[in-house]
């Protein structure tokens, strides 16, 4: 499991977790959960990552957990707000996942750490 941790420290050891469905356009509230898995069985051909209530709280952390179906091959459009490597693409493989560790640094959301891909649970 892949752990990300909010600005604040815990109240407790429990990481919360949230699921979507990727659509053709897709809004990722990081307000939700600490770790965020999004489901695909299509392509997503534009994406944002958001706060409800406001900015996110700077320093806060989060995982995106891009997950491909049995037939994979879905592609994923990173948000413009998500400051990555431009070369940076998704693992198209069937029934596996790339994991994305972000931190919002107060103007955008940044890598922190390595994106990998593994095969799904």
């Amino acid at each position: 499991m892949v752990i990300g941790y909010p600005a604040t420290a815990p109240t407790s050891s429990t990481v919360t977790l949230a699921s979507i469905t990727g659509t053709s356009s897709t809004i990722i509230d990081t307000s939700i959960a600490q770790v965020i898995s999004i489901f695909l069985s299509s392509n997503v051909n534009s994406s944002s990552l958001t706060f409800a209530g406001g900015p996110a709280p700077n320093g806060l952390e989060a995982t995106l957990r891009i997950i491909q179906n049995g037939i994979g091959g879905w592609t994923f459009s990173l948000p413009p707000n998500l400051v990555i490597d431009p070369g940076f693409a998704i693992d198209l493989t069937p029934n596996w996942v790339t994991v994305i560790p972000i931190l919002w640094n107060g103007t955008n959301w940044i890598l922190r750490g390595m994106a990998f891909s593994v095969p799904a649970p």
